[in-house]
């Protein structure tokens, strides 16, 4: 549960970042331009941390590095809101995303570790609790615009009340054996793994592209009320939230080739991808 706490801590405080996008774009008089360059930044940043996070992880161990992450996280959203101009927010989006890539990489190292040693699925719960998490920032976002609450004590009252729960859930993390793995143990660039790098990358475009500018397109074009904008990003964590709690249930029973396949536009989605390593899906214990 430690596990899921972390990713439900990680996906609160993002969330509550990217359900206030239309106010930050707004509060800082920022183009479409102008704001579409904060959210490149936020994804160059994380990514080039994400690359540092293995070796890190060997070195000192995800839960040494989620220690760091989880209070440096809500700290930056609170600046955010109360920055003294857009280059300021800019820099700080920078920060935020810096910070988010290395604990997302960590928090998924950690639970990977956990899922080892439970010998059963978990990391769609994991993510699940991620989504859960930004039904909760949504919904929460629209009553508070719907009763006027200004962006700036939204976010450094949400940044401090998240500051509070990471100081207490950092010493209370598991620390298995697998997440930190030696720093030797680095997996070689081949064909499987790029094919299913870019599946990853396409579905995070269009996560992106729903998380990042839904609220925006919904206020800005379509003339919705904030509270409004915000309730169309329930809706979509509110569907990937339903689809990512039955995960390990299709995992443990399916195995983890037959559930991407069918998740494919394939028109064999019941069969193996060309992209899976030959060999048997792994059977969990209390699997078919």
């Amino acid at each position: 549960m430690t596990v899921i706490a972390v990713f439900f801590l990680n996906g609160l405080t993002l969330s509550t970042y990217i359900v206030r996008a239309p106010s930050f774009k707004a509060g800082y008089h920022l183009t479409d331009g102008r704001f579409g360059l904060t959210g490149l930044l936020f994804a160059l940043a994380a990514i080039a941390c994400m690359q540092l996070v293995g070796p890190l992880t060997a070195r000192v161990g995800a839960r040494a590095i989620l220690r760091v992450t989880l209070a440096v996280m809500p700290v930056l959203l609170a600046g955010l809101a109360v920055a003294p101009g857009p280059w300021w927010f800019t820099a700080g989006t920078a920060l935020l995303g810096a910070v988010h890539g290395t604990t997302d990489a960590a928090m998924n190292a950690l639970a990977v570790a956990v899922e080892r040693g439970a010998g059963r699925p978990i990391l769609n719960g994991c993510h699940a609790g991620w989504s859960i998490s930004a039904v909760v920032a949504s919904l929460s976002t629209a009553v508070l615009a719907h009763a006027g609450v200004s962006l700036a004590v939204h976010a450094v009252t949400a940044g401090a009340l998240l500051l509070a729960a990471g100081l207490v859930l950092g010493p209370r993390l598991p620390d298995p054996p697998g997440a930190a793995a030696p720093s030797s143990a680095r997996a070689a660039w081949s064909r499987p793994l790029l094919v299913l790098g870019l599946t990853a990358t396409a579905l995070m475009i269009c996560e992106g592209g729903a998380l990042g500018w839904g609220g925006i397109f919904l206020h800005d074009v379509r003339h919705a009320t904030l509270g409004l904008a915000a309730m169309g990003i329930t809706a979509y964590t509110g569907g990937q939230t339903l689809g990512r709690l039955t995960g390990d249930r299709l995992t443990a029973r399916w195995g983890p080739a037959r559930c991407s396949a069918s998740a494919s536009p394939s028109p064999r989605p019941a069969s193996r991808p060309r992209c899976w390593p030959r060999t048997r899906a792994p059977r969990w214990r209390g699997s078919p």
